[in-house]
């Protein structure tokens, strides 16, 4: 739902899960971030640090911390968070995806792309978010490349289609 930005939806699905277990960690996060209760927030970081105290090596645990840190705006420690997850574990997709995320919005374009590069079963999340940091950096060309790619395999990925758009006008004048 939040990637769609259906946060009414969202909202309400995170309430639900929260009826059904009252620690969930990820939907305390996302819904105290989504509605700006920041206690929702403290409480959801709370639960995660009592875990990783308790010696948690899951990688989940630190990329669910990672994705709640960086809907809150805080970067630097979505970034330390999922790359301790991928230090548990190198292959977590979602880590590698969430962390390329993280990155690009810090505007480490170039260490975006490198992480993305590295997957090599690219989703259409990958291939947008490869599109964007190449975008960036003014590698127009090959951005439209990626994005076409991730629109491909979603074809209503929101934003991409107006990003093409823009890209095939400036590049061929389309």
């Amino acid at each position: 739902f939040t990637h769609e930005k259906s946060y009414a939806e969202a909202i309400s699905a995170f309430q639900h899960s929260l009826k059904l277990n009252p620690d969930n960690h990820i939907s305390l996060g996302f819904l105290g971030c989504l509605s700006g209760d920041n206690e929702l927030f403290k409480r959801s970081t709370a639960i995660l640090e009592k875990r990783m105290a308790a010696g948690s090596q899951f990688p989940d645990l630190y990329n669910d911390y990672g994705k709640i840190l960086l809907l809150h705006g805080d970067f630097a420690a979505a970034e330390t968070k999922l790359r301790r997850a991928l230090e548990l574990h190198p292959g977590f997709l979602e880590a590698k995806i969430n962390l390329a995320t993280v990155l690009d919005v810090q505007r480490k374009h170039e260490e975006a792309i490198t992480n993305l590069i590295e997957i090599k079963e690219k989703n259409a999340r990958n291939y947008v978010l490869l599109g964007q940091s190449l975008y960036a950096l003014g590698r127009f060309f090959h951005a439209r490349f990626c994005l076409a790619q991730g629109q491909r395999l979603y074809p209503d990925y929101p934003g991409v289609r107006d990003r093409l758009s823009e890209l095939e006008k400036f590049l061929f004048g389309v």
